[in-house]
């Protein structure tokens, strides 16, 4: 019978635990210079997944991922636990929290004591040898230090006064053991079980959480991570429209985990391919494809950015630089990035290079929920059409900032304002057209953004941007956006606007005052208190400048 089965463990001996020099393992080599004891470095490598039985393979072993990437490297370093309880250390540091926020703790918490209840069914290979280990450690009963106190009674009065002898395997941790678990004094095994995390101990569990699928523990740490990510942005005093941004995605990622926790529970066993996670994505043929070119056929959650950028360069290029030469890596790039929420990707036009130092999981991997995100908020139907638009876009831009009247009035009225994606660089482009000498010009650009008030992707991301133009220098930029904000009926950044009302310029101040007056009751209202509050202004310095000259 195997050494981890259960009806062997009773029969464990030390011997079954150090390796002989006539079996075929590898010996265990321990690091001194690696932080943490030299104990729990046994431990941890005699209970990692790196060991495999001879004869077996990996999956056999149920030890090695099954996604062999740069991702899986990073995973191995964070586990799910430990991505779990950062992130809830990361939240109770918080002194407060609003209500995305406790639901998101709230969640966190679920997902891990619906993990909790698998542990007691679910008994890997790791959690029996670590059991294992926990009965060997029990063979060295025989340094119960009390033992040496009451019963060696020798003939050298020194050996009786002096410290009892420690055994050098366990000799530089027991120093610590005794210190930090004084309770444990009587009982060294369990002082190591505390030490080391096997075993039955309150501090440490035998077994890791897990879904039970290691595809989806990676998919999940990744947006515990990416959660941890924005928390850390809010943490940074972000503006209003910035964290009102934040905290939107936020809400997504609990819904997501919410979702990603009923699988591990319910219908784990039941997927088999990425349409059996997200059946809407069936729907989508081509895309559906272009995930399953991109994964792999062991990539049922998740995959490398990498990955995804070569195969959609290869795909996609062509037509590409026959329609758009030299846009090709910029917009997969971007598109690339948007789907990891990094903008520095479309910077770089290509993702961070394999082995870099300060890649994390979420950098290095795309889940196939970032995926279908991504494609239900742009509303792709299919991939090469959405990236010539992305390209075309690129080209958009620059002719509105041509200067060259004819040819921007041709551009608003041959791109249709869905197929924009829109990037900052087009949505200053199309305000700048608003404060434009020529009418014409000026009024094609006004109906042009005032369509997109009903389209919901364009209008998200285009009041972000303007709203967070106001707080930038240039007035000129802050009176684009301002008009900008009037044809998108952008009541939402109100408050924003308002600031704008009492700025040194004339004519700023006019656009702003403009612009509430379009937000309907809400505008005027914000408008007549504006004035009253200007009005009890020049009145009180009427009354200060009359006491002086009274006084004088």
């Amino acid at each position: 019978p195997s050494l981890c089965s259960d009806g062997h463990l009773s029969a464990v001996a030390p011997e079954d635990v150090f390796l002989d020099p006539a079996d075929e393992l590898k010996p265990v080599e321990l690091d001194t210079e690696e932080p943490g004891s030299l104990t729990r470095q046994l431990v941890k490598r005699l209970t990692s997944s790196e060991i495999v039985p001879s004869g077996g393979s990996a999956a056999e072993g149920g030890g090695s991922l099954s996604w062999a990437g740069e991702g899986s490297r990073a995973f191995l370093e964070s586990s799910l636990e430990e991505a779990i309880h950062s992130l809830l250390m990361k939240l109770e540091s918080l002194t407060h929290r609003c209500r995305e926020l406790q639901d998101l703790e709230q969640e966190v918490m679920r997902l891990e004591d619906l993990l909790k209840c698998r542990l007691p069914g679910h008994r890997s290979r790791s959690s029996s040898l670590s059991l294992t280990v926990e009965s060997a450690l029990e063979s060295f009963d025989f340094l119960n230090t009390s033992d040496f106190d009451d019963d060696d009674t020798g003939d050298d009065n020194a050996s009786v006064n002096s410290p009892p002898q420690k055994s050098p395997l366990f000799d530089a941790d027991a120093d610590g053991i005794e210190s930090q678990h004084p309770e444990a004094r009587g009982h060294l095994s369990e002082a190591l079980t505390e030490d080391t995390g096997v075993g039955n101990s309150v501090a440490g569990s035998p077994m890791p959480l897990t879904t039970g699928n290691e595809n989806l523990d990676v998919a999940i740490v990744i947006h515990l991570q990416y959660c941890n990510h924005l928390i850390q942005l809010l943490a940074c005093g972000v503006g209003v429209w910035q964290r009102r941004s934040l905290l939107l995605k936020l809400s997504a990622q609990t819904q997501l985990l919410e979702e990603l926790a009923e699988i591990s529970v319910d219908r784990l066993g039941a997927l088999t391919s990425a349409a059996d996670v997200l059946p809407s994505l069936a729907e989508r043929p081509r895309l559906m494809a272009l995930w399953s070119e991109c994964s792999g056929s062991s990539g049922l959650f998740h995959t490398t950015l990498d990955r995804v950028f070569q195969h959609m360069k290869q795909s996609y290029a062509a037509a590409l630089q026959e329609r758009h030469p030299h846009s090709a890596d910029t917009v997969i790039s971007m598109v690339v990035g948007e789907m990891v929420d990094r903008s520095d990707l479309a910077a770089t036009h290509t993702p961070s290079p394999p082995g870099a130092a300060a890649a994390t999981l979420s950098q290095d991997v795309l889940t196939v929920f970032q995926f279908y995100n991504y494609i239900l908020e742009h509303e792709v139907q299919d991939m090469e059409t959405h990236l010539l638009h992305l390209a075309r876009e690129e080209s958009f831009a620059e002719i509105l900032s041509s200067g060259d009247s004819s040819l921007c009035l041709a551009e608003l009225e041959e791109v249709a304002l869905s197929t924009l994606w829109p990037r900052n660089i087009t949505l200053k482009a199309l305000a700048s057209l608003l404060t434009a000498e020529d009418p014409q010009v000026s009024k094609a650009a006004a109906d042009y953004l005032s369509s997109g008030a009903s389209n919901r992707h364009f209008r998200t991301r285009a009041v972000e941007c303007y709203t967070q133009a106001l707080s930038e220098a240039g007035v000129q930029s802050q009176r684009a956006a301002c008009s900008a904000l009037g044809c998108l009926q952008a009541v939402e950044s109100i408050k924003a606007v308002i600031s704008m009302c009492d700025s040194a310029d004339e004519e700023l101040r006019h656009v702003a005052i403009e612009t509430l007056l379009t937000f309907g009751d809400e505008g005027r209202l914000a408008y007549e208190q504006l004035d009253t509050v200007v009005g009890e202004m020049i009145r009180l310095g009427t009354r200060r400048g009359n006491a002086v000259t009274t006084a004088f």
